[in-house]
């Protein structure tokens, strides 16, 4: 499938790599987010245009898109972009690089990202538009909703159930069996140990509320 790249900071480096790797899709070039700092390439692929593109770019043979916006622009960003490009007609398509282990049983929803050392065990629900960054861990019948990001090394024990638009920071840990609301952020080096309500923020070790701020 011929696919562009949406987005054009750091992360959408890795993304170009791992799908490089798995040479599954042809990559026609990189669309930005509109407003995003501007680059002429990522990784050796041209810069097309910005977001404004994509009802286009169907008419010009492309198929699908993958999308490359990491944490910098939040889920909320990635939510509208995702929706924005299957509404031009761009398939979703995921992207797993080979050093991933996906149990038989998991089931992936449509345009995810699992990067290098990445595991998901048996029964988990990944739901559409997820990131699952360099290894990080989800284990048995974990359930996150859509456009979630599990920055590196964020570990979410057995039975974990995530609403739409969660953020666990690098290195945080969730307790099995809790159930993390919508919009709920983790900091960096976290651990979770009770419940989170929608839009909660937390920190620390055990991690409790962090200062409010403006949604993303």
């Amino acid at each position: 499938m011929k696919l562009v790249v949406i987005g054009g900071g750091g992360h959408a480096s890795v993304v170009v790599d791992a799908l490089r790797l798995t040479g599954e899709h042809g990559l026609a070039g990189i669309v930005e987010a509109a407003g995003a700092p501007p680059h002429d390439e990522v990784e050796g692929l041209a810069v097309i245009g910005d977001d404004a593109m994509l009802p286009r770019l169907r008419r010009e043979g492309i198929e699908g898109f993958v999308l490359g916006v990491g944490d910098a622009g939040g889920p909320t960003l990635r939510a509208r972009l995702f929706e924005a490009a299957t509404a031009a007609g761009l398939t979703p398509c995921s992207v797993v690089h080979p050093s991933a282990a996906v149990a038989a049983s998991a089931v992936l929803g449509r345009g995810v990202t699992l990067l290098a050392r990445t595991v998901v065990n048996a029964g988990a629900v990944i739901g559409e538009g997820c990131i699952l960054n360099s290894g990080s861990i989800v284990e048995h019948h974990c359930r996150l909703g859509p456009h979630c990001h599990l920055a590196p090394g964020a570990v979410l024990c057995g039975g974990v159930r995530l609403g739409t638009r969660v953020t666990l920071g690098a290195g945080s840990t969730v307790r099995e069996g809790l159930t993390l609301g919508d919009g709920a952020f983790v900091a960096l080096g976290a651990a979770v140990v009770r419940d989170l309500p929608a839009g909660a923020r937390v920190g620390g070790v055990p991690a409790r509320p962090l200062p409010d701020r403006p949604a993303r």
